[in-house]
């Protein structure tokens, strides 16, 4: 086969679309060179997609700073706490055993204490 033979095949393949398929192509041309919006899209979307992901936002926000404190444990202005806890590891008397973890208090720590107060808890045994 060649290339006459290729066009002549082609174009014997070819059907015309039906009008309302040649309409209805049209009309969506114009929509896309016009800017025009989709008729279905409703007037409220946008604003309540914006609505929601600010309201998600503000929310991750919020439950991250309520996780980066304590529930209930304050601290005086100028204390701080050891980033890495003490482990503490028990077994209750009917043969549980029980982990968790304690942090030491520096009240009004010098430049490096809390470092140093990390990494002897951490090389301690």
């Amino acid at each position: 086969m060649n290339e006459t033979e290729l066009d002549d095949l082609l174009a014997r393949a070819a059907q015309p679309l039906p009008n309302a398929a040649d309409n209805l192509a049209a009309a969506v041309a114009d929509d896309v060179v016009r800017g025009a919006r989709p008729s279905r899209r409703r007037r409220w979307l946008i604003p309540a997609v914006i609505a929601g992901a600010l309201a998600l936002t503000a929310g991750a926000s919020l439950t991250a700073v309520q996780l980066a404190q304590w529930q209930g444990v304050s601290m005086p202005d100028g204390n701080v706490r050891s980033t890495v806890p003490i482990p503490l590891d028990w077994v209750t008397a009917d043969g549980h055993t029980e982990h968790c973890g304690a942090w030491i208090e520096l009240s009004d720590p010098e430049q490096g204490d809390r470092a140093a107060l990390d990494d002897a808890i951490q090389t301690h045994d």
